[in-house]
């Protein structure tokens, strides 16, 4: 909490200008030259200079659970449980249709969605049918399954630990990719009676997935294809300030994090505080939401246009959703050495054995997936099948989750991709 409430002083002391904000001249660079790079020209129509925003209204639904809220916009949801090999109980998120978009389809091809840090399964519903991209999905006929790692909100249970306890919370997305996956993957395909399955992965969701398939490559026989938005392997060129300096310390942030956040090793998730300070500081109605904005652009890029501001008392009351520090030391241990390995300079993972399809969809403000770095990832994966970067220049790393217009700018274009994996 008081690592989060020193980003929060830092966005108040910022709150009227962008921090180091990239010079076009510099970080937007020329996209080098790949046979496999597509980048698109804006849709037609959109209007992606207009920065204001309507005042969207919360409480209804602000505390409502992932299912609950599926629920609550007409579609039906399910919720699963799968034990991982070493002990962890992960909950599952299913959203089964909506009566008004049912499929013709008899094949109701099955996608996996799988969330970023310090969020959860909420990150694909949270904007609502026709945004988010788990509805999206389940109006063009998918049976889409979202997971929930280790240590969020959702899956916070052991067979025989407990969170209220530092052995719970030894784990980063190295045993992620490891255990929890592969239970999460083989479930569904058990459940659906499939023997492949399409992913979806966001941010940490990419680099888990990563780790499987070249550590379990057995799992690439499993996947349709992999679609991998704001992909994170490599970070040498990550471009946030706040992140940048946190990586230049790497060897003192585990301490650090004892310190500040408790000897459990525990990245709290939302709490009271979070929940207040969304709800009155950081709707559209309040003038201070320039300070919650800064929160997040300081970390992600900024994005004055784009980014669903409306959305910001929702996510404050959902995200963080909990994690271990070893996550986040594992990520800085990644901006710091330049390679894609374990902790603490482990093995380096050998992304040769990724056989599966991969598509990867980046952008140029991306402070955390740079397009550098992600030209690096898709020169050393060897089944890629596209790198599409998305034509709005500001384009940020939330927006690939809460952009106004990030149906147009994104979604439909995954949707093509992925359609082509899609039989009856």
């Amino acid at each position: 909490m008081i690592f989060s409430a020193l980003i929060f002083v830092a966005g108040i002391a910022f709150c009227s200008c962008e921090l180091f904000p990239p010079s076009f001249e510099e970080y937007l660079k020329p996209i080098k030259s790949d046979p496999l790079f597509v980048n698109n020209v804006v849709p037609p129509g959109l209007n992606l200079t207009d920065s204001s925003t309507n005042y969207r209204p919360f409480r209804s639904y602000l505390k409502l659970t992932v299912p609950k809220l599926i629920e609550y916009h007409g579609y039906k949801a399910e919720i699963h449980h799968v034990t991982t090999k070493d002990g962890y109980i992960l909950e599952i998120h299913r959203i089964c249709g909506n009566e008004k978009f049912n499929s013709s389809r008899k094949y109701k091809p099955v996608v996996y969605l799988q969330h970023g840090i310090l969020t959860s399964s909420i990150e694909w519903v949270l904007s609502g049918p026709g945004k988010g991209l788990g509805f999206l999905l389940a109006d063009a006929g998918y049976d889409v399954w979202m997971g929930n790692s280790r240590g969020n909100t959702y899956s916070r249970n052991h067979k025989s630990l407990s969170p209220n306890y530092s052995d719970f919370w030894k784990f980063d997305w190295h045993q992620m990719g490891m255990y929890d996956l592969p239970a999460s993957i083989d479930y569904v395909l058990s459940q659906t009676k499939r023997k492949k399955l399409i992913y979806v992965g966001f941010s940490q969701g990419t680099t888990s997935y990563f780790v499987m398939t070249s550590s379990r490559p057995e799992y690439n026989d499993k996947i349709e294809a992999m679609f991998a938005l704001a992909p994170v392997a490599y970070c040498s060129h990550m471009y946030s300030p706040i992140l940048k300096y946190l990586a230049d310390y790497e060897f003192f942030l585990k301490p650090l994090f004892y310190l500040f956040l408790g000897f459990k090793g525990e990245f709290q998730p939302s709490n009271d505080f979070f929940r207040l300070f969304g709800s009155l500081l950081c709707h559209g109605a309040s003038i201070f939401q320039p300070v919650c904005l800064n929160t997040f652009f300081l970390i992600v890029g900024y994005d004055w246009t784009e980014f669903d501001a409306t959305l910001m008392p929702h996510i404050l009351n959902h995200i963080p959703a909990g994690a271990s520090i070893h996550q986040l030391t594992h990520f800085a241990q990644l901006i710091s050495k330049g390679d894609f390995r374990q902790i603490d300079s482990g093995p380096k993972y050998d992304l040769q054995k990724i056989s599966s399809k991969i598509f990867l969809y980046h952008s140029k403000n991306d402070w955390i997936s740079s397009v550098s770095d992600v030209e690096k990832l898709s020169a050393n994966l060897p089944n890629l099948q596209q790198r599409f970067l998305v034509s709005y220049d500001h384009f940020n790393h939330i927006d690939f989750l809460w952009s106004k217009h990030v149906k147009e700018l994104l979604y439909d274009k995954v949707m093509k991709d992925m359609s082509q994996f899609v039989s009856g």
